[in-house]
């Protein structure tokens, strides 16, 4: 696997990570109590992990740049 393919790799969990959060916020509007914290915690940790993965598939595109 070379750079470009391991980039594309980020690239797809990236999507992937951005769809959960997506279903997560939807199913959030009717989530109450313990429920909706924990579903804000979890979308919270997904956040931050999607930040990471974006960060590192813009360090693994532009490394030959």
């Amino acid at each position: 696997m070379n750079i470009k393919e391991l980039a594309q790799e980020y690239r797809l969990t990236a999507d992937r990570l951005q769809s959960r959060i997506t279903q997560l916020r939807a199913e959030l509007l009717t989530a109450r109590g313990k429920k909706a914290f924990d579903m804000q915690k979890r979308i919270d940790m997904l956040y931050a992990e999607l930040l990471d993965v974006r960060e590192i598939m813009g360090y693994l595109n532009h490394y030959y740049h």
